[in-house]
C-alpha cells in the first residue's frame, strides 16, 4: 500500500473499486483531481483541465478526446477517471449525473499501473503524460518497477551462472587431470 500513502496525480493509470461503478476492479486514467474543472472538448477536440487543453498521445481512438461533450467540477478528495479507449470506455462520463458528478473517492484507488505486458505492442513502462506536468501538482514519479525488473534479471543471471558453474568446473577439472595417470606399483607417470 505504498501507493496509497503517495498522492494520486493527474495522468496516473489506476486500479480502483467503487460501489457506484459495480464494486469490481477497474482500470482508468486520472485526468482531474479535487477542485479541477474538467471539460471536453475545446475547438481542437482536446480535453481541458482548468481551461488548459491537454494533449493525450496515449488515446487509442483518433478524433476528439470524447465523442460527447461534458463538463464537471471534481469535488475535493475525488478523482475524475477516463479510459484511454474513449469511444467505448465506461468511465466518469457515464456517471456525471451521480451525486459525485462522475468522480471516485481517492480511497477507492488500490494501485497504480506502471507497466503493461499485453498486448505485446504496448509492452513496457507507462509513460508520464507531459501535458499534465504543467498543471499544479505535476505528475507522479515512476514507481520502483524498473529497479525491480533489473534486480530480477540480475538475480536470474547470478542463479543461472551459479547453477552452471558446477558442471563447467567438473568438465574443466576432468580435462586438466586427463593428461596424467599414476601407474600402479611404480608411481611412474605417463
Amino acid at each position: 500500500d505504498v501507493y496509497k500513502r503517495q498522492a494520486v496525480r493527474r495522468g496516473d493509470v489506476v486500479v480502483f473499486e467503487d460501489k457506484v461503478w459495480g464494486k469490481v476492479p477497474m482500470v482508468k486514467r486520472v485526468v482531474a483531481v479535487g477542485g479541477d474543472k474538467v471539460a471536453c472538448c475545446d475547438r481542437g477536440g482536446h480535453l481541458t483541465v482548468n481551461g488548459e487543453p491537454v494533449e493525450e498521445p496515449y488515446l487509442a481512438d483518433k478524433g476528439p478526446a470524447s465523442p460527447t461533450a461534458f463538463t464537471s467540477t471534481v469535488p475535493t478528495g475525488q478523482l475524475f477517471l477516463l479510459g484511454d479507449h474513449r469511444m467505448s470506455s465506461l468511465d466518469s462520463r457515464v456517471h456525471l449525473s451521480d451525486s459525485d458528478h462522475g468522480s471516485v473517492p481517492r480511497g477507492a484507488v488500490k494501485a497504480r499501473v506502471d507497466a503493461t505486458a499485453w498486448p505485446m505492442k504496448s509492452f513496457g513502462m507507462m509513460p508520464r503524460p507531459a501535458a499534465f506536468e504543467a498543471l499544479p501538482g505535476g505528475t507522479s514519479q515512476p514507481g520502483p518497477l524498473r529497479l525491480v525488473v533489473i534486480s530480477v534479471v540480475a538475480g536470474a543471471v547470478l542463479i543461472l551462472g551459479g547453477a552452471a558453474y558446477g558442471p563447467i568446473a567438473r568438465r574443466m577439472g576432468r580435462r586438466g587431470r586427463g593428461g596424467t595417470a599414476a601407474v600402479e606399483g611404480g608411481g611412474a607417470r605417463v
